[in-house]
């Protein structure tokens, strides 16, 4: 029992991370109060309306890279905390241990709330997508037919911005469900 004692506090002293701490390259799913996720709700029939990617800056402190009005880096927790009720789940691919993501180009692109691959704007997803595809050549998922989901509530949206139904799109709970993926932490999982 000391023994086990003992190697806890060389690993709490030592500051050692567990394989379960996030990290760079980790994305982080959540449900967001904005109203753009009532109709991400109701297109894929998910709480998962918002996600980013876990960067770390020089300071060594975690940030994650989403999109609000713009591309943006959030403090993790700040991130966490700005979710309903907390919720969140990490997941991660296989990239190398010290995997960099080169960031500092999308700080500041647009929201793209017309949908539109290659604009130079993102949505949330599309950020997610664009940056495993490009930088790692890891395809998390297919993009779907904007008419593939459950879009009967949403036609309004999809007409005021001109959105067409054949539009290919990556909504954050096509990402969640990646193979590519392995869950590290899911609090949507945990029992109440």
């Amino acid at each position: 029992m000391k023994k086990i004692y003992f190697l806890l506090l060389v690993l709490l002293l030592t500051g050692c991370k567990n394989d379960l701490s996030p990290r760079e390259g980790d994305i982080i799913f959540q449900t967001t109060p904005r109203k753009e996720a009532a109709l991400i709700h109701q297109a894929t029939l998910s709480p998962i309306s918002n996600c980013g990617i876990v960067v770390a800056k020089e300071d060594e402190k975690l940030y994650v890279l989403t999109v609000g009005n713009q591309v943006q880096l959030i403090p993790l927790d700040k991130f966490i905390n700005s979710g309903r009720n907390n919720k969140f789940c990490i997941k991660r691919a296989s990239l190398p241990k010290k995997a960099q993501i080169d960031y500092e180009m999308y700080l500041g692109c647009s929201r793209d709330i017309f949908l539109r691959p290659g604009d130079n704007k993102f949505y949330s997803a599309e950020l997610v997508y664009t940056i495993f595809k490009e930088q790692f050549g890891i395809e998390l998922c297919e993009p779907q037919p904007i008419k593939n989901y459950h879009i009967e509530k949403i036609i309004p949206y999809l007409s005021a911005h001109r959105i067409h139904p054949e539009q290919l799109v990556v909504a954050p709970v096509d990402l969640y469900n990646s193979p590519k993926l392995k869950t590290i932490n899911d609090t949507y999982e945990k029992k109440k």
